[in-house]
């Protein structure tokens, strides 16, 4: 039992056994907050870290991530809200949510349309004109402009319900994130 027990110890110590299992997923149950914020985000570079330079195992970790944070068993609180700001002064912290709804066999567009919708809901709150310009041309194509470059807005949340997929992104001036991180959602 000892001799067990220390091998145990001894083999957790061991870094390059550490990272043979993978890269860890951040928490599928996080509550959105201003105080959570940074937290957050340093836990989906250091998951983006994990997964190296390669463009092809970033791509496939990203679907990794969305696919395991948005199961969830119950409705987080923030997919019942469209954006909120938290905070005052130097201290505020803006929240979107972008919601896709409908059957597509392309989960990769329904989350992409989720989190640019979560970003269009931190520009309104920024007070940022967005234009939307519809023309039918058999497919529907709506353009979007938008009279200002959101920097620092990091998607940290995705939710799944049925055919409905939501994206909680957020905005603060105190995050700072780093300038070589590998991948940002």
């Amino acid at each position: 039992m000892k001799s067990v027990l220390c091998a145990l110890i001894v083999l957790t110590g061991i870094p390059s056994l550490a990272r043979a299992a993978g890269p860890v997923l951040p928490s599928v149950e996080w509550q959105a907050s201003a105080q959570n914020v940074a937290s957050r985000v340093d836990e989906l570079v250091r998951y983006g870290k994990a997964n190296g330079d390669d463009d092809a195992k970033l791509a496939d970790a990203v679907v990794v991530l969305r696919e395991r944070t948005a199961a969830k068993t119950a409705a987080p609180a923030w997919s019942k809200k469209t954006s909120w700001i938290e905070g005052s002064g130097a201290n505020q912290v803006y929240f979107g949510v972008g919601v896709f709804t409908g059957k597509t066999s392309n989960r990769h567009l329904a989350f992409a349309v989720a989190e640019n919708r979560a970003r269009i809901e931190i520009a309104k709150l920024l007070k940022v004109t967005v234009v939307r310009k519809s023309e039918a041309n058999g497919w529907r194509s709506v353009t979007v402009t938008t009279t200002a470059t959101l920097a620092n807005v990091v998607i940290v949340d995705w939710y799944e319900e049925g055919t409905t997929i939501y994206a909680l992104a957020t905005y603060s001036k105190p995050v700072n994130l780093e300038s070589d991180a590998p991948w940002i959602p």
